[in-house]
C-alpha cells in the first residue's frame, strides 16, 4: 500500500513539475494564412465567410501543441483557399468560451467545421486510428493530439474536395487520367506468334509470396544471345531475391503480366545489391548489350511497407544503410538498351537509375506512386535519375509521383525528353550536381520539350549542391522548350544554393558549378500564386570560380494569378536575360512582387495524387 502511495505522489509531483515549467512562450506561427482567432465574434465570422475551416485548439503550455504546430502552417500555406478552406487556431486560455461551446477538453485538438458547423471529411485508411473522431457517418470530424500523419490526411482530403471550382481549363488534347494517356499515346507490341526469335517461357507465381526468381533468372538465360522472353497477360512473377542480370547481349523481354517485388524489408536490406550513391539498394541489375523490354505489363515495387516505415524513422534519404531501400530499375555498363510500355509502379525510393550507359531510350511507359493507406506518402519516388550516361531518349511519358519527374545527375550529354506529363513532382530536374568535394559534375546538350507540368514545387529546375563538402563543373547547352505550366510554385527555378543550405554557409562555401547557355523558351500556364508576381528565380553561386552566363527567357508568357506583370528573381546571372524582367533578391521590385501573394488556379487535380484515385489534367 505504500509503495502504491509512492507511485501515486510521484505521478502527481511529476504532473505538477510538468505543469510549472513547461515552456509557455507564445507558440509562434510562421505562416501568414492561419488565422489567430481573439474573440468568439471573430470565429463566427470566420465561419459564416468560409464554406470549411479547420481549427487548431492549442495551448501555449502544452508540448505536443507545440510540436504539431509547423505542420498545421504548412498545410495552411498549401491549401488555404480564400472563402472556401481557412485553417483557425484557438487558444483554449485565451478564449475559452469557444472550446467549451464545442466541448474541447484535451489539447491539441483539431476540428473539421464546413458551413459553419462541426463536420467530417472522407478519409480511408483512418479508421480505428486512436487519435481520431469520426461523425455518425463515418467521417473525420476532429483529430486528437499530434498525430501529424492523421491531421496531413484530414486536410488534404478536404482541400481535394473543394477545389474543383477554381480549375483552369486544360489545353485540349492533354490527357487527364492514365487512361486518357494510354488513348491518346496507345502502345500495341506486335504478336510472338511468328517472331522470329526463340520464345522462351516460364511457370508464373501461384500466389504473392511464391518466389520464381530461380525461374526468371533461368528464363533470361535461355533467351539470352537471340531469344525473347515472354511473361503472359494476366500472370505473376513474384521476385523475392537479388538477380544478377549483367551478362546480357541481343534479349527480348516482353512483359504483358506482373513483375511483382516481395516487400519483406529485413531480407530484402539483408541481400539486396548496394549502390554506394546515396546509399541505396537494387532489387536487380541489368547489363549489358542489344537488350528490349517491352509490353503493357506492369514492374510494381510494393513500395508502401517500404515509405511507412522509413516515414516513420524521419531519416535523410541518404542515411548510410540505417533504412535503405531498393531502386525499383537499375541498368548498369550497358548500351543500346529499349523500354517501351511499361508501367513502373510503387518502387520503394527510385523508380529509374542508369548509370555507366550509352544509347537508352523509354517510350509509351508510365509511373505512379500511390499508397492504399492515405496516411503512408511516397518519399523520394523520383522517376528517372542516371550517372554517367550518352545518348538519352525520353518520349511520350506519364509521371505521378511525388519527387522529380525527370531527374539525370552527373555526367550525362546528349538528352532529350519529348512528350511528357508530370503531376505532383519536383519539376523537370537537372541534378542535383556537384555534391561531393573533389568529384567533377557535368550534364551537357539537353532539349527537354513539349511538357506538361501540375501541382508540383516546380516546372523546369536546376540544383547544384554548396556547402564545404561540395565538388565542381558545369551545365551547359540545356534548352526547356514548349513547358505548359499550372499550379507550380516556380516554373524555371536554378538553385546553387542545394540541399537546405542557408544563406551563411552557401555564401562561405559557394558552388563550384558553372552555368552556362541555359534557355527557357515558350512557357504558357500560370503559377500557384504562393510566390506572388515571382514565377521564376535563378540563384546562381558567388564563387569567381563559377560563371552563370547567357541564360535567357524567350516567348516567356507564363502569367501570375496574382495580376500584375510577371517577374524573375535573379541574383548572380551576367548577361541579358531576355523576355522576364530579372530583379535582385534585395531589390525592391522583387521584395514588392514576392510580397502579392495570393490563392491562384488549380489545374482541376490538386494536392498529391494519391489522394482521390488519380490526377485530373
Amino acid at each position: 500500500m505504500i509503495s502504491l502511495t509512492y507511485i501515486v505522489l510521484a505521478v502527481v509531483l511529476f504532473a505538477a513539475y510538468r505543469a510549472v515549467f513547461a515552456d509557455r512562450s507564445p507558440i509562434p506561427e510562421t505562416s501568414g494564412k492561419v488565422f489567430k482567432v481573439a474573440s468568439a465574434a471573430e470565429f463566427d465570422a470566420l465561419l459564416s465567410s468560409t464554406s470549411n475551416v479547420v481549427v487548431d485548439f492549442y495551448a501555449d503550455w502544452c508540448p505536443p501543441c507545440r510540436a504539431i504546430a509547423p505542420v498545421f502552417s504548412e498545410l495552411a500555406d498549401n491549401h488555404a483557399l480564400e472563402g472556401k478552406l481557412a485553417f483557425a487556431k484557438v487558444n483554449v486560455d485565451h478564449v475559452q468560451n469557444i472550446a467549451s461551446r464545442y466541448d474541447v477538453a484535451a489539447m491539441p485538438t483539431f476540428v473539421v467545421f464546413r458551413n459553419g458547423k462541426p463536420a467530417g471529411v472522407a478519409v480511408e485508411g483512418l479508421k480505428g486510428r486512436p487519435s481520431v473522431v469520426l461523425s455518425s457517418e463515418g467521417l473525420v470530424e476532429r483529430v486528437r493530439g499530434a498525430d501529424k500523419a492523421a491531421l496531413q490526411s484530414a486536410v488534404q482530403a478536404l482541400a481535394g474536395s473543394n477545389n474543383a471550382s477554381l480549375a483552369t481549363e486544360i489545353p485540349a488534347g492533354v490527357p487527364r487520367s492514365l487512361e486518357e494517356f494510354r488513348e491518346k499515346h496507345p502502345y500495341r507490341a506486335r504478336s510472338t506468334e511468328g517472331d522470329c526469335r526463340k520464345v522462351t517461357r516460364i511457370r508464373s507465381s501461384e500466389h504473392d509470396t511464391d518466389d520464381i526468381s530461380d525461374d526468371f533468372l533461368e528464363g533470361i538465360r535461355q533467351a539470352n544471345n537471340g531469344g525473347l522472353l515472354h511473361l503472359p497477360k494476366d500472370e505473376l512473377f513474384v521476385i523475392g531475391k537479388p538477380l544478377d542480370l549483367a551478362f546480357l547481349n541481343d534479349i527480348h523481354v516482353r512483359l504483358d503480366g506482373k513483375i511483382l517485388f516481395t516487400d519483406v524489408v529485413p531480407q530484402w536490406q539483408a541481400t539486396a545489391f548496394k549502390h554506394p550513391f546515396q546509399t541505396n539498394l537494387l532489387f536487380w541489375k541489368w547489363g549489358g548489350k542489344n537488350f528490349k523490354i517491352y509490353g503493357d505489363g506492369v514492374i510494381d515495387g510494393n513500395g508502401e511497407r517500404w515509405w511507412r516505415e522509413f516515414g516513420e524513422l524521419d531519416l535523410p534519404a541518404d542515411n548510410n544503410y540505417t533504412y535503405a531501400r531498393p531502386i525499383l530499375f537499375y541498368v548498369g555498363d550497358a548500351a543500346n538498351v529499349q523500354i517501351e510500355g511499361i508501367r513502373f509502379k510503387d518502387g520503394p525510393i527510385w523508380h529509374q537509375l542508369i548509370e555507366r550507359t550509352e544509347g537508352i531510350s523509354y517510350r509509351d511507359v508510365s509511373c505512379t506512386a500511390r499508397p492504399r493507406d492515405q496516411t503512408v506518402r511516397p518519399a523520394n519516388t523520383d522517376f528517372f535519375n542516371s550517372l554517367n550516361v550518352r545518348d538519352v531518349s525520353i518520349e511520350r511519358v506519364w509521371v505521378d509521383v511525388g519527387d522529380d519527374c525527370f531527374s539525370p545527375k552527373s555526367n550525362g550529354t546528349n538528352i532529350h525528353v519529348n512528350h511528357m506529363y508530370c503531376n505532383g513532382t519536383h519539376g523537370q530536374s537537372l541534378g542535383s550536381l556537384g555534391e561531393h568535394r573533389g568529384v567533377m559534375s557535368f550534364v551537357e546538350d539537353v532539349v527537354i520539350e513539349n511538357v506538361w507540368m501540375l501541382n508540383g514545387g516546380h516546372g523546369s529546375r536546376i540544383k547544384v549542391w554548396a556547402g564545404p563538402t561540395a565538388g565542381h563543373g558545369y551545365v551547359n547547352n540545356v534548352t526547356f522548350r514548349n513547358f505548359w505550366n499550372a499550379n507550380n510554385e516556380w516554373v524555371a527555378f536554378l538553385d546553387s544554393c542545394y540541399w537546405n543550405i542557408n544563406a551563411e554557409t552557401c555564401e562561405a562555401y559557394p558552388a563550384g558549378m558553372s552555368i552556362t547557355n541555359v534557355l527557357f523558351e515558350n512557357f504558357t500556364g500560370s503559377t500557384r500564386g504562393n510566390r506572388g508576381r515571382a514565377v521564376a528565380k535563378l540563384t546562381c553561386s558567388a564563387s569567381p570560380d563559377a560563371v552563370c552566363d547567357n541564360i535567357r527567357f524567350r516567348n516567356f508568357a507564363v502569367r501570375s494569378p496574382c495580376g500584375g506583370p510577371a517577374v524573375a528573381v535573379c541574383d548572380g546571372v551576367t548577361g541579358d536575360t531576355g523576355d522576364l524582367p530579372c530583379y535582385a533578391a534585395d531589390s525592391d521590385e522583387a521584395k514588392a512582387a514576392l510580397r502579392d501573394t495570393c490563392v491562384g488556379e488549380t489545374s482541376g487535380y490538386v494536392g498529391k495524387l494519391w489522394e482521390d484515385g488519380g490526377p485530373r489534367f
